[in-house]
């Protein structure tokens, strides 16, 4: 929990309230040949943060934190991160370690993925919503190597 003091007044804010959500999990291990295939996590898409403040091609709304960690420790050269969410619109921001994004909404149907060779590093993974109702929403998140990964072969949350 964050205490805010506004003009001598004390705030209480709760992460999970306002955006804020918790530390994220334990981070992702991934290096060519990684296994399983995909390697999957869920969480809850959305946030306060509005995607297009980081970059104009980002949409929807993320949490102030990660949902996710991802570690490359060797160069992948065709890495897919996927997102399954059945119940709604939801969208990918993921944030190389050079401080540059990438995004997408609605890549099949309404699900996002990324896709392309990843650097040695660390990258932070978020799943927004693309709008302020449908915060909230469960999702399950993939990382593959398999050409043609899509995000409607994850389970669902």
């Amino acid at each position: 929990m964050r205490i805010l003091i506004l003009s001598g007044a004390m705030l209480a804010v709760a992460g999970c309230c306002f955006g804020g959500g918790s530390a994220p999990p334990a981070p992702i291990n991934i290096a060519p040949g990684f296994a399983p295939q995909p390697t999957t996590a869920t969480g809850s898409a959305g946030g306060i943060t509005d995607a297009n403040t980081l970059n104009s091609e980002c949409r929807g709304n993320i949490p102030l934190v990660p949902q996710h960690i991802l570690n490359v420790t060797a160069q992948v050269p065709n890495l897919t991160i996927i997102a399954n969410c059945p119940a709604g619109d939801t969208t990918l921001v993921v944030r190389r370690p050079d401080g540059t994004y990438l995004c997408n909404d609605d890549s099949e149907g309404l699900n996002p993925s990324v896709a392309g060779a990843f650097a040695p590093g660390t990258y932070e993974v978020f799943v927004g919503s693309y709008s302020h109702d449908s915060t909230g929403l469960s999702y399950t998140i993939g990382f593959s190597e398999a050409a043609g990964a899509l995000p409607s072969s994850l389970p669902a949350p």
